[in-house]
């Protein structure tokens, strides 16, 4: 019998408190937390959003937690202005390692928080977690966890969790405060 294990890409911990409880609640023998995230822009946001992860790791539960570092700013944003759809290269980039490590430690399940978000593309992220799954030989879990959006809101409040205002790209940033803005350009 396969051992049913669990690695869950983690974006951010609002997202991960939405859902770390309904992960528990299923048969996954093991559960590891992977925070994977170089398209986050800029660097200090990419770091708070690491810190809430750790932070918060034992009311979150799971039985282990890895942190990559990695922070490829420069071939992140070339590969998302090159691709026809910047969200379809961002999940692909984090989903295909994700499910990349899952098989290597041998999960034979991921997913990720992502599937909580209204604000994220839910059949595009499916598509390509079942693209990748079977690229690197592991099963997708892609239960769509929108109904607990809401309610994750409500406990990164309650825990004093930091509220990102934008999904994490330098694109997703302007789109939620630049266009925003009074400021106009001087023409120089």
């Amino acid at each position: 019998m396969i051992n049913k294990s669990l690695l869950v890409h983690i974006c951010c911990a609002p997202c991960l408190s939405g859902t770390h409880e309904y992960w528990k609640s299923l048969d996954f023998s093991s559960i590891k937390g992977f925070f994977f995230n170089p398209n986050i822009h800029p660097f200090m946001e990419f770091k708070k959003r690491h810190h809430y992860v750790r932070l918060n790791e034992k009311f979150f539960g799971f039985n282990e937690y890895e942190y990559s570092d990695e922070y490829t700013i420069e071939r992140t944003l070339m590969g998302m202005m090159s691709a026809g759809d910047r969200c379809e290269y961002c999940y692909r980039m984090r989903l295909d390692e994700t499910a990349r490590r899952a098989f290597e430690d041998g999960y034979s399940h991921f997913t990720t928080t992502l599937l909580i978000s209204p604000y994220q593309k839910q059949e595009l992220l499916v598509d390509i977690g079942h693209d990748v799954a079977e690229k690197n030989h592991v099963m997708f879990f892609d239960e769509d966890l929108r109904r607990f959006y809401e309610m994750s809101r409500k406990i990164a409040r309650e825990r004093e969790i930091y509220l990102q205002g934008y999904c994490g790209c330098v694109f997703s940033e302007y789109e939620r405060y630049g266009k925003k803005s009074n400021l106009k350009s001087t023409g120089t």
